[in-house]
């Protein structure tokens, strides 16, 4: 797993990945994610599938390189019920988005801004959300204290005069990524 990539790597000193390396995980990830926001039903329906536990630990690193995003037992698809067992919060909370620790409905902007938490961990060495006690951390999630890295990375880039502009789709992501990749 990608979580155990970078405890290996901070074991050997390393502290965090090469951004090459962080931004092709993070790219094929992207795709990962993508291929599975897309799906339809039988009847071509949009199935609205939200993985809602992208992690490192759920994200794995093959000694050929090859990425696969796994553990989709917690995902959400629009036939599965709504409700979560009351006062249960599902995922990692350091990788939650601030919707997810609300309670609120969930769209793939949630596994993208996930994927935005893991790509800090990898270039910086930190996780970006992680305090003493596991409701600490939710409080920092739910406020959404974020650095200006993840906030550029996880909502995509600033279109002139319009504020932020979150991605539609892990796709819009997944190019400049592989593209910043290939050229670290």
């Amino acid at each position: 797993s990608l979580s155990k990539v970078l405890k290996a790597a901070k074991a050997q000193g390393i502290p965090s990945l090469p951004a090459h390396l962080a931004a092709m995980v993070v790219a094929d990830t992207l795709k990962g994610l993508h291929y599975a926001h897309t799906r339809n039903d039988e009847h071509g329906e949009h199935l609205n599938i939200v993985h809602r536990d992208v992690s490192p630990q759920n994200v794995l690193v093959s000694y050929e390189g090859q990425v696969k995003l796994v553990d989709f037992g917690i995902a959400k698809a629009k036939t599965a019920s709504d409700k979560t067992q009351a006062g249960v919060i599902k995922g990692k909370f350091s990788y939650m988005s601030p919707e997810q620790v609300r309670g609120l409905p969930l769209d793939r902007r949630s596994d993208i801004f996930a994927l935005g938490t893991v790509l800090y961990e990898c270039v910086t060495g930190t996780k970006l959300f992680e305090a003493e006690t596991d409701f600490a951390t939710l409080d920092k999630v739910r406020q959404g204290a974020r650095s200006w890295l993840t906030r550029k990375l996880a909502l995509g880039a600033e279109r002139s005069g319009e504020g932020p502009a979150e991605p539609r789709s892990a796709a819009e992501l997944d190019v400049p990524l592989s593209a910043a990749a290939a050229w670290l």
